[in-house]
């Protein structure tokens, strides 16, 4: 045992001289992770609020921190890719750490423990965490921390509250829960401070659909998820005191420190700090009071994926096909409005979510299987679909 934990030591070592070598130290080589090389990724401008570092320096100076909250816009890859090689970066040094994630509910720790753990793929993971409906987002924008975590055995936490929990908080307030349903509530909540409610109520004035909505519920469900991601972050700080931990939440949870950062400080004792960021799509406007970090990157689209050119809808019946798009896929293979499918690629299809998982890393050009029923045919059509 020695002398594999020498071994693993050792390589872990030259992993780390690989990646400095010729750049100096706190020099950031391109980029730490093959994800973000293969993707383009350049090292972002890095400001405190009184300095500019290169990311190498900027990744030092996380060593020694307990927690680090890293904001994102759930829609940019850049922001993801800026998220890897801060974990990437920190693991080389030799840190030990934990990963904490929005995207993922508590109750489904589970299946991240499976996944990680290498027992289950990707796919089943998807399923098991309902992915497509208590997310939603391209999943390609996650998916290259969610390897590296597997590949490196970096433990995943599902942070956020069950989205039945938060739906029937902005419905009807907490009151509105059962007792089973408060067992998802963090008993120690603190409430929301002016300064909280000030930023709340300049982000639902940004929407005119929430004009019907409360903005009392509004803040309710910002404050239960601010509090349940913090107590759930927290009781792995306290659970495993040699690790430490990376947040991956959107930045209106992370900006000025009064969402899950300083609800984390309020529970445990530890040291953090919390960056947000800003591309060239998006908008530069984080103050030097935001956040310790701002990083600043050329964005990086995803290419387009692969797509049926359908709408979709679980009925009664089945899965199907409600509409097409102009210049459908689907329309071109034979498919037409009303056929309900059986099977994709392979996958029996019972709601949306199975068509999603087998289509999320699909390509343009590639091709699909699809079987179908026609409302009035006894047989069921076969069709080879390219996507587009």
């Amino acid at each position: 045992m020695k002398g594999l934990a020498h071994h693993r030591c050792a390589a872990r070592a030259l992993v780390f001289l690989a990646l400095m070598a010729g750049t100096g130290a706190g020099v950031a080589a391109e980029s730490c992770s093959g994800a973000a090389a293969a993707a383009g990724w350049k090292a972002p401008a890095v400001r405190s609020a009184s300095a500019t570092l290169d990311f190498g320096a900027f990744i030092d100076t996380l060593e020694s921190e307990r927690a680090v909250f890293v904001g994102e816009a759930h829609d940019r890859y850049v922001h993801h890719l800026n998220q890897l090689e801060v974990i990437c970066g920190l693991h080389v040094r030799g840190v030990a750490l934990a990963v904490g994630m929005e995207f993922f509910q508590q109750p489904y720790q589970d299946a991240l423990d499976a996944y990680v753990a290498g027992d289950i793929g990707i796919d089943a993971l998807l399923e098991r965490t309902d992915y497509f409906t208590r997310w939603g987002f391209d999943f390609r924008l996650y998916a290259p921390i969610l390897r590296f975590a597997r590949e490196h055995r970096v433990r995943l936490i599902a942070l956020n509250a069950p989205s039945e929990i938060v739906r029937k908080v902005g419905q009807g307030g907490f009151e509105a829960l059962s007792g089973e349903d408060r067992a998802w509530v963090p008993a120690d909540m603190e409430p929301a401070d002016e300064d909280y409610r000030a930023r709340l109520r300049e982000a639902f004035d940004q929407h005119p659909e929430n004009e019907q909505r409360s903005f009392e519920r509004f803040v309710d469900v910002q404050l239960l998820w601010d509090e349940a991601m913090a107590e759930r972050a927290a009781r792995h700080l306290r659970d495993h005191p040699e690790q430490r931990l990376v947040v991956l939440a959107g930045e209106g949870h992370i900006a000025f420190r009064s969402g899950i950062p300083a609800r984390v400080a309020r529970r445990v004792d530890a040291t953090l700090v919390t960056v947000v960021q800003s591309d060239d799509a998006g908008d530069d406007s984080h103050p030097p009071d935001a956040a310790d970090y701002r990083l600043r990157t050329a964005a990086i689209e995803l290419a387009p994926p692969g797509r049926l050119g359908v709408m979709i809808e679980t009925t009664d019946n089945g899965v199907e096909i409600r509409s097409m798009i102009h210049g459908s896929a689907a329309r071109a293979a034979g498919l037409a409005e009303g056929d309900r499918l059986v099977e994709v690629a392979g996958r029996a299809v019972e709601d949306f979510e199975d068509v999603k998982i087998v289509l999320w890393d699909k390509r343009p050009g590639e091709s699909v299987t699809v079987r179908a029923e026609r409302p009035g045919e006894s047989r069921t059509l076969e069709r080879r679909v390219q996507l587009r």
